[in-house]
């Protein structure tokens, strides 16, 4: 049923390019099907339409290879524009007073299978988006377009991992790991004896975040609590380090450098609803550095603080703190949850 709904909407497609002029929209695009399936997103509607989890496993497939400036531009808009989709069209299967109890659970799974799909193909997106030779096509934008971009990712992702995190039928843990982005959202009871909570629990490659047991209490409601964590391999280079709030030592005042993100980015957020949540214990975590070199120094412990109204930010020191660091890693604690990375000078060789 899938690959039938899919080949529809490659038919509807090629029925349509006559109506669109094969046009990819303003920016250059080596896909046009993605423009399209931007169009048909913010089209559909909560009963027309084809549902946001098909037309996200189809981007999936459109964002594997050959990508442009163009296709990063529009694969990221209509990420936002399905996870929004996803979220009216699950209001559909919201179980109603007359509903016999067998109908209304039907629904209720259909709900979670609905958004198990949708995570999965949204994370295989990211991964595509990624990937090294889509490098050239970010380089295409503008500093300024690839930050939005990759804001909007950011925001967007932790948007749909909430989505499913509200409709797991009952306590549980779902992990999507690729290459480049490993995912894991939870609904946990926070009754009785609870451990930390470390993410990711394997294949972090020695990059970790740690949430106490106390944390997972204190933000709990109606007992139990629901968590994104998300591990990004290459999303800090298209994060601007332009206007980043730097602790500089001494080291930095007679060198000529850069300021580079030198780790993976990772995300940890709690309760969707919550905007920055503060906690009494800190979050604790370590990060593998990206490059391992001595032209790399003054580590500093940051996070991606941005605006959700127009999609930009920077990154900022406030809150968070070194605890250590060596060549290859650096472990922070910061008292609040959000997107961190490590931010390093940079020698710049003349």
């Amino acid at each position: 049923m899938k690959k039938l709904r899919i080949f529809k909407l490659t038919t509807d497609f090629g029925n349509s390019l006559g109506r669109i002029g094969a046009k990819s929209g303003p920016f250059v695009a080596a896909q046009p099907l993605i423009y399209f399936l931007l169009n048909l997103a913010e089209s559909c509607t909560i009963k027309a339409g084809e549902t946001a989890a098909v037309i996200a496993r189809e981007l999936a497939e459109q964002t594997k290879s050959n990508l442009q400036a163009g296709d990063i531009t529009y694969t990221v808009r209509a990420m936002i524009q399905l996870v929004d989709l996803l979220d009216v069209q699950l209001r559909n299967l919201t179980p109603g007073g007359k509903d016999s109890a067998a109908r209304s659970l039907n629904k209720l799974q259909k709900r979670e299978r609905s958004c198990r799909f949708y995570v999965q193909a949204m994370v295989e997106t990211v991964n595509n988006l990624l990937q090294p030779q889509a490098q050239a096509a970010w380089r295409a934008l503008s500093t300024s377009e690839q930050l939005r971009a990759a804001t909007m990712l950011l925001d967007t992702v932790e948007q749909g991992a909430f989505v499913l995190a509200d409709n797991l039928l009952k306590t549980d843990i779902v992990q999507e790991n690729t290459d480049n982005i490993q995912l894991e959202v939870a609904r946990m009871s926070t009754d009785g004896n609870l451990p930390d909570l470390r993410f990711p629990q394997t294949g972090g490659k020695g990059s970790s975040i740690h949430l106490s047991a106390n944390t997972l209490k204190q933000h709990g409601r109606n007992g139990e609590i629901r968590i994104a964590f998300v591990l990004y391999k290459h999303i800090g280079v298209y994060l601007s380090t332009e206007n980043a709030s730097m602790k500089l030592g001494s080291e930095a005042v007679a060198t000529n450098y850069s300021v580079i993100v030198n780790s993976p980015v990772i995300t940890a957020a709690i309760n969707k609803d919550s905007n920055k949540v503060y906690l009494s214990d800190p979050v604790i975590f370590t990060i593998r550095h990206l490059q391992q070199s001595e032209e790399n120094f003054n580590p500093n412990c940051s996070f991606w603080s941005y605006s959700k109204r127009t999609m930009t930010g920077y990154w900022s020191t406030q809150d968070c703190r070194l605890l250590s660091t060596n060549r290859t890693h650096t472990t922070c604690s910061c008292t609040h949850l959000t997107n961190f990375a490590v931010l390093m000078a940079h020698v710049d060789v003349k």
